[in-house]
């Protein structure tokens, strides 16, 4: 245990400034979040900054909060670097440019299995991203699609305006037989002529 001398008129009393020396010194030291008090006390006897702390139970109590910091900082680290390496997976998945709402993720392994983008990744963790990288492209891909359509359609719009058979007493089988040569209502999936 550490010897304090009471008649030390240098002492630190006050929590806060006591808290600020002994960060200082645990930083100093390496200390992170696996440490133990009972290890680091050995260490902390030799140094003289260490004896100016009056009470050894603020030393514990600050040491303990020191510790849980670091804690709450390794695993916002963590957390932050797993971020990136998912987000550089996707970008690799996007780098490559084959990729369709069909691909299969088994298909993917001989593709990039030396790439460090997917290693730094477990299986799990890629299958998820892998999940979300596919339900984005899906989404993306039946978002461009239905701003295809709808500029399809306005086109044809335009186009029934200017062709003088139809009119409101058109109907549907006269249509289809009026557009069926016509590049744009062959390529329009059958709900939207319709619509």
């Amino acid at each position: 245990q550490v010897e304090r001398g009471t008649r030390d008129r240098n002492l630190i009393t006050d929590y806060e400034e006591a808290k600020r020396l002994l960060y200082n010194i645990f930083s100093e030291m390496g200390i992170n979040g696996e440490s133990k008090w009972e290890k680091c006390l050995l260490e902390l006897n030799n140094d003289d900054r260490f004896r100016l702390v009056k009470s050894l139970k603020d030393c514990k109590k600050i040491f303990q909060s020191y510790v849980s910091d670091k804690r709450s900082e390794d695993r916002f680290q963590l957390n932050n670097n797993k971020k990136i390496q998912k987000d550089n997976f996707k970008t690799m998945l996007d780098e490559y440019k084959l990729i369709t709402i069909d691909t299969r993720y088994t298909s993917l392994l001989p593709i990039f299995y030396l790439d460090p983008r997917w290693i730094c990744l477990d299986d799990k963790e890629r299958e998820e991203c892998f999940l979300d990288y596919m339900d984005n492209l899906f989404r993306r891909q039946a978002e461009d699609e239905q701003l295809q359509n709808k500029t399809m359609c306005d086109r044809l719009k335009i186009q029934f305006l200017e062709i003088k058979k139809i009119n409101s007493l058109t109907s549907w089988e006269d249509i289809k037989e009026i557009m069926r040569y016509n590049n744009l209502w062959t390529e329009l999936h059958d709900y939207y002529k319709l619509k």
